[in-house]
């Protein structure tokens, strides 16, 4: 099989690898085994501009979710240094191959040829570079699903790779599209209030929640114990996390200059872990506070978890643009389940259902002093830091958590087979 499965418009693939069969066992009324496969409602699960087919909310989230339920799930994904399909957790997963979005664009008719080849009882389509996907199934009479993880009408006038001019009516232009994809899909996923109320009726509002128990939780902690004290507090310097999209707007150079300042008064470093934009870092480096960051990019989840876990202080330190502020702050969430306090932007969706000194401090992203004087206040004070980021744990262990968010997700599934 070639290397890369869509490299161009006229190079698709003539055909894709037959599902593999994923047997189901069930037992006779004494108990035994009879090895006899039952039929399961077969999803397929596409996201292509991901950078990996095991993102958070796609894998470790819904696809997770939906196959411990008993759906047969296969999702097409980039998944980096693989060529064939394989199998991950009882997820069938085929890679995806893109050396450019051009790539990726041109590619989307062969796609969708192969997604009709699947035959799945529901196409499950994450994010505007699929809305081509979500139009041509939807032609074919097949059930599907759009998600939306943020409100791109927005957050698309943050992407370098679109000429400055051409965001504001690139986002115009999304807005539109996805208004069309609303009105012909059978159900709407969404994860931030306003974004719902945009898409009406058909919307779902399913929240960014953690992950806060299963393989992944167990994974992450395991991977942190791993982590040695030279390699967590090097010299004794403090340590400070963020994992995410690292750009500008998500306060990297903010970050940088700030751990910079803080070796000014003690020592500290700064790991960054996730999607990168590649202009941005190289910036970045130029800066004097890149000599105290430990840049680890794009790691697996658990591992990311477990970054966070043997850290002192979390920093989500968002700038108000792209619709941030009204974004689910799933990384605060993430922090929390992990036990780790936290300084984050000071938004009022991104505070609301927490109690005062729950998880950490909030602050203004771009003050002076704030951020900086919010992190010596943690260091300074670990017992009390300690005890808030407890709250924080108990606040999404026993109020917030993805096995609530997750129930809404199998209770559209179910509503849309039931209506078949």
């Amino acid at each position: 099989m070639a290397k890369a499965i869509f490299l161009s418009l006229a190079a698709a693939p003539k055909r894709m690898p037959k599902p593999e069969s994923i047997p189901n066992v069930h037992f006779s009324e004494d108990g035994s085994d009879e090895s006899v496969p039952i039929a399961r409602a077969k999803v397929v699960i596409v996201t292509p501009a991901h950078p990996t087919y095991a993102d958070v909310r796609v894998f470790q989230k819904e696809a997770r979710t939906l196959e411990s339920e008993g759906y047969n799930v296969t999702l097409f994904a980039k998944a980096e240094g693989r060529d064939e399909p394989f199998v991950d957790d009882g997820i069938r997963v085929v890679p995806l191959d893109f050396p450019s979005r051009g790539h990726m664009v041109s590619a989307l008719p062969g796609l969708a040829r192969h997604l009709l080849r699947e035959k799945a009882d529901i196409y499950h389509l994450h994010n505007p570079f699929s809305l081509p996907l979500v139009m041509a199934l939807k032609a074919a009479g097949r059930k599907v699903v759009y998600d939306v993880h943020e409100d791109f009408t927005r957050r698309v006038r943050l992407r370098g790779w679109i000429p400055r001019l051409l965001r504001p009516s690139a986002g115009v232009s999304v807005g539109m599209l996805e208004k069309v994809a609303g009105s012909i899909v059978d159900a709407v996923i969404v994860s931030q209030p306003d974004v719902a109320d945009r898409f009406g009726p058909k919307a779902v509002l399913i929240l960014n929640a953690p992950v806060v128990k299963g393989a992944l939780i167990k994974k992450a902690l395991a991977f942190g114990t791993e982590l040695t004290e030279t390699m967590i507090h090097p010299d004794g310097a403090a340590r400070l996390v963020y994992i995410g999209g690292i750009s500008r707007s998500r306060g990297l150079f903010n970050m940088v200059e700030l751990v910079e300042k803080l070796n000014n008064i003690r020592p500290a470093r700064l790991w960054l872990l996730g999607h990168s934009d590649a202009t941005d870092i190289s910036r970045a480096r130029e800066l004097d506070g890149w000599k105290y960051v430990d840049f680890l990019g794009l790691r697996p989840q658990h591992e990311a978890f477990g970054y966070i876990s043997r850290s002192d202080v979390a920093l989500a330190l968002l700038l108000d643009e792209g619709g941030h502020r009204d974004a689910s702050p799933n990384k605060l969430y993430e922090y929390m389940a992990v036990g780790t306090p936290f300084v984050s932007s000071d938004y009022a969706f991104w505070r609301e259902g927490l109690a005062d000194d729950t998880g950490g401090l909030f602050v203004e992203p771009t003050d002076d002093e704030a951020p900086l004087a919010s992190i010596l206040q943690l260091l300074d004070n670990p017992t009390a830091a300690q005890e808030m980021a407890e709250r924080g744990r108990v606040y999404v262990t026993d109020h917030f958590n993805w096995d609530r968010e997750g129930q809404k997700l199998l209770d559209v599934y179910e509503k849309l087979l039931c209506a078949s």
